[in-house]
Formats: structure tokens, C-alpha cells, sequence
């Protein structure tokens, strides 16, 4: 959290790329539903299946991928609430 333009979104973006992850992003604002976020959620756990880890041993099964979601403007959405306390809290979907 913090104040528009102050670079949160960049940030993340740049940690992405340190840690070697896939970073999705989903621009959250009043007219988005919440079969939206579950599709986004949904490809963003694909994505992690999708694309392993390079494996230091060819016997590794390797990990999944990392992959960051971010939400932006997750505020500006009075909807959805609910919706984002099982993904971020109960990590359900």
C-alpha cells in the first residue's frame, strides 16, 4: 500500500525478475467480476504447473515456477471483498 505513482507496481516487477518469476498482473477497478479474478488466479496457478524451475540434476523433477500475482487498485473495487480474503487470506480458489 502506499501512494499513487510512487512506483509499488515497478518495484514488484523488478523483484520478479531477481527472483526469476512469472509476474502477472490484474488491474482491479469497478466494473471487474469475480469470474474475472478466479480465470486470473486460475491462470496464474497453470502457469506455475506450466513452466518449471530449471533443474540443476536431470533425475529433478524440478519445482513449479514462481509466479507473483499482483492486484492493483485492489481498492477501488467494494465487490469483490470477499472474494480477495480466500485467495490472500484462506487461500482458497
Amino acid at each position: 500500500m502506499g501512494e499513487t505513482g510512487v512506483g509499488k507496481t515497478s518495484l514488484v516487477d523488478f523483484l520478479s525478475k531477481i527472483i526469476d518469476a512469472e509476474f502477472m498482473i490484474k488491474n482491479i477497478h469497478a466494473g471487474i467480476t469475480e469470474e474475472e479474478i478466479i480465470d486470473f488466479v486460475n491462470k496464474a496457478q497453470e502457469t506455475a504447473k506450466m513452466q518449471p524451475l530449471k533443474k540443476a540434476n536431470p533425475m529433478d523433477p524440478g519445482k513449479p515456477r514462481k509466479v507473483i500475482m499482483f492486484f492493483d487498485e485492489i481498492n477501488t473495487n467494494n465487490n469483490i471483498s470477499g472474494l480477495l480474503k480466500e485467495i490472500f487470506v484462506d487461500r482458497h480458489i
